[in-house]
Protein backbone atom coordinates (compact mmCIF):
# COMPACT_ATOMS: atom_id res chain seq x y z
CA UNK A 1 0.00 0.00 0.00
CA UNK A 2 1.21 3.60 -0.38
CA UNK A 3 1.60 6.01 1.51
CA UNK A 4 -1.37 8.18 -0.26
CA UNK A 5 -3.68 5.18 0.37
CA UNK A 6 -3.38 5.05 4.04
CA UNK A 7 -4.18 8.82 4.05
CA UNK A 8 -7.03 8.42 2.42
CA UNK A 9 -7.96 4.92 4.36
CA UNK A 10 -6.91 7.77 8.23
CA UNK A 11 -9.46 10.22 6.13
CA UNK A 12 -12.27 8.19 5.94
CA UNK A 13 -11.70 6.33 9.11
CA UNK A 14 -14.55 7.39 12.04
CA UNK A 15 -14.02 4.30 14.39
CA UNK A 16 -15.98 1.49 12.37
CA UNK A 17 -14.81 -0.94 10.26
CA UNK A 18 -17.62 -0.47 7.51
CA UNK A 19 -16.24 3.37 6.94
CA UNK A 20 -13.13 1.55 5.28
CA UNK A 21 -15.09 -0.48 2.87
CA UNK A 22 -15.04 1.17 -0.49
CA UNK A 23 -18.08 3.12 -1.34
CA UNK A 24 -20.37 2.40 -4.99
CA UNK A 25 -19.05 5.02 -7.35
CA UNK A 26 -22.07 4.78 -9.84
CA UNK A 27 -23.97 8.10 -10.16
CA UNK A 28 -26.89 8.24 -8.14
CA UNK A 29 -29.16 10.81 -10.55
CA UNK A 30 -29.26 11.78 -14.26
CA UNK A 31 -28.80 15.36 -14.78
CA UNK A 32 -28.35 15.91 -18.37
CA UNK A 33 -31.09 13.19 -19.19
CA UNK A 34 -34.11 14.32 -21.33
CA UNK A 35 -37.07 16.01 -19.59
CA UNK A 36 -40.71 14.82 -20.15
CA UNK A 37 -41.52 17.38 -21.96
CA UNK A 38 -38.98 17.15 -24.89
CA UNK A 39 -39.16 13.90 -25.19
CA UNK A 40 -43.07 14.31 -25.95
CA UNK A 41 -42.10 17.87 -28.18
CA UNK A 42 -39.90 15.21 -29.87
CA UNK A 43 -42.65 12.17 -30.32
CA UNK A 44 -45.31 15.06 -31.52
CA UNK A 45 -42.43 16.49 -34.16
CA UNK A 46 -41.74 13.03 -35.11
CA UNK A 47 -45.54 12.11 -35.62
CA UNK A 48 -46.43 15.48 -37.55
CA UNK A 49 -43.10 15.26 -39.98
CA UNK A 50 -41.34 11.99 -40.10
CA UNK A 51 -42.42 10.89 -43.44
CA UNK A 52 -39.90 13.55 -43.95
CA UNK A 53 -37.13 12.37 -42.55
CA UNK A 54 -35.14 12.63 -39.41
CA UNK A 55 -32.94 15.65 -40.24
CA UNK A 56 -36.74 17.44 -40.74
CA UNK A 57 -38.02 16.64 -37.11
CA UNK A 58 -35.17 17.96 -35.76
CA UNK A 59 -35.19 21.34 -37.54
CA UNK A 60 -38.62 21.97 -36.29
CA UNK A 61 -37.69 20.82 -33.16
CA UNK A 62 -34.42 23.16 -32.87
CA UNK A 63 -37.24 25.47 -34.36
CA UNK A 64 -39.62 25.21 -30.88
CA UNK A 65 -36.48 25.12 -28.44
CA UNK A 66 -34.88 21.90 -28.29
CA UNK A 67 -31.59 22.13 -28.03
CA UNK A 68 -30.32 18.73 -27.48
CA UNK A 69 -27.82 16.93 -30.36
CA UNK A 70 -29.57 14.82 -33.58
CA UNK A 71 -27.99 11.76 -32.15
CA UNK A 72 -30.15 12.30 -29.29
CA UNK A 73 -32.91 13.17 -30.85
CA UNK A 74 -32.85 9.83 -32.80
CA UNK A 75 -32.00 7.62 -29.74
CA UNK A 76 -35.09 8.79 -27.85
CA UNK A 77 -37.51 8.52 -30.95
CA UNK A 78 -35.65 4.98 -31.10
CA UNK A 79 -36.82 4.19 -27.95
CA UNK A 80 -40.13 5.62 -27.93
CA UNK A 81 -40.72 3.90 -31.14
CA UNK A 82 -39.73 -0.12 -29.00
CA UNK A 83 -41.90 1.21 -26.06
CA UNK A 84 -45.06 1.41 -28.80
CA UNK A 85 -47.30 -1.44 -28.28
CA UNK A 86 -47.56 -3.70 -31.82
CA UNK A 87 -51.15 -3.88 -32.92
CA UNK A 88 -52.29 -7.36 -33.81
CA UNK A 89 -51.90 -8.95 -37.47
CA UNK A 90 -55.71 -9.00 -38.58
CA UNK A 91 -56.44 -12.53 -39.64
CA UNK A 92 -58.10 -12.90 -43.01
CA UNK A 93 -60.26 -15.92 -43.56
CA UNK A 94 -61.05 -17.06 -46.88
CA UNK A 95 -64.39 -16.37 -48.58
CA UNK A 96 -64.04 -18.52 -51.18
CA UNK A 97 -65.87 -22.15 -50.57
CA UNK A 98 -63.67 -25.06 -52.15
CA UNK A 99 -65.56 -28.21 -52.08
CA UNK A 100 -64.54 -31.18 -51.64
CA UNK A 101 -63.65 -33.89 -54.21
CA UNK A 102 -65.41 -37.06 -53.48
CA UNK A 103 -63.08 -39.34 -55.60
CA UNK A 104 -59.42 -39.02 -56.60
CA UNK A 105 -59.13 -37.32 -59.66
CA UNK A 106 -61.95 -35.28 -60.26
CA UNK A 107 -60.65 -32.33 -59.86
CA UNK A 108 -58.10 -32.68 -62.66
CA UNK A 109 -58.06 -30.58 -66.01
CA UNK A 110 -56.64 -32.26 -68.81
CA UNK A 111 -55.56 -29.39 -71.27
Amino acid sequence: TSRQQIKRWRNRYDGTVQSLLPKSRRPKSHPNQHTQEEIEMVMRKYRKFGYEGLAEVYVKARKEGYSRTYDSMCRIIRKMKGNAKEKPKKLYKRKKKVEQAKYPGERVHKF
